[in-house]
């Protein structure tokens, strides 16, 4: 069984999740939310990619065959970007203040990856004090 993702034809399995076909093949999406270990949870939309021209999240969709998927589309993108745009709205994009900036944090990769220079959403810190007590 095979699938076309971004016009390029790729083996995929009975049952692989698509955003684990495109894992495999080395193709860089947005996905915040998702861990091949706990399964699609599917609350972050940020790995949105047009599935035979509409759109769907990667991790919640089934890889069948002959499917066609674009990921860079310029509709998968501004799903995408408009996504963790939302997500921002929770985090200070200025990682070199945060204690984070260790080059293994979701957030600050995909915002390298999605080139997000400004937040469109500006960063709200919550209306109560932190809880250090852990």
């Amino acid at each position: 069984m095979s699938a076309t993702i971004n016009g390029s034809p790729q083996d995929i399995q009975h049952g692989e999740r698509l955003i684990d076909v495109i894992n495999r093949c080395g193709i860089e999406i947005p996905q915040v939310c998702y861990h091949p270990q706990l399964g699609p949870i599917q609350t972050c939309d940020a790995c949105m990619v047009e599935v035979d021209g509409k759109l769907s999240r990667a991790c919640g969709v089934l890889a069948l065959d002959g499917m066609n998927v674009l990921t860079a589309s310029a509709r998968a993108g501004a799903a995408q970007r408009e996504a963790f745009d939302r997500i921002l709205g929770n985090h200070m994009l200025y990682c070199t203040v945060c204690d984070n900036n260790n080059g293994n944090c979701t957030v600050h990769n995909t915002t390298s990856l999605l080139q997000v220079e400004h937040q469109k959403i500006p960063y709200k810190p919550k209306p109560y004090a932190v809880d250090m007590s852990n």
